[in-house]
């Protein structure tokens, strides 16, 4: 078994170039329109929605634009390994995602959120 692809909700597009796409470097597809009806259906959110996904070969990303309701805090994240994990957090600050340091025992727990607040852990 493995994962497929991991969705994510983004308002608006430029948010997800610049963190997917810049950030991560993963490739865009096309935009493709999900209507209303399916979207309701599946999700319960009464509006239609744009997908577009980004890819490498190890990594897919299915971001769905629109307008999202306010969500209580939440512990859903994805972690992500990294190369250079300083130049990788430098890269976020740059893009103006946030970096989140929190102690833990003796390490440190490193994670960001992007443009729309979604949260990734970060290892190196």
């Amino acid at each position: 078994m493995k994962i497929l692809h991991v969705a994510i909700p983004c308002r608006r597009v430029e948010n997800a170039d610049l963190f997917y796409g810049r950030l991560l470097g993963l490739i865009r597809s096309e935009p493709r329109s999900v209507p209303r009806e399916l979207t309701f259906t599946l999700f319960g959110l009464d509006q239609d929605l744009t997908v577009i996904n980004y890819t490498s070969d190890d990594m897919q990303f299915e971001v769905f634009v629109g307008e999202f309701p306010p969500q209580a805090p939440q512990v859903n994240h994805v972690c992500l390994k990294v190369a250079d994990l300083e130049a990788f957090l430098n890269a976020c600050r740059e893009i103006g995602a946030q970096v989140i340091r929190a102690p833990k025992g003796d390490k440190v727990v490193i994670f960001i959120r992007d443009l729309d607040g979604n949260a990734f852990e970060v290892k190196a």
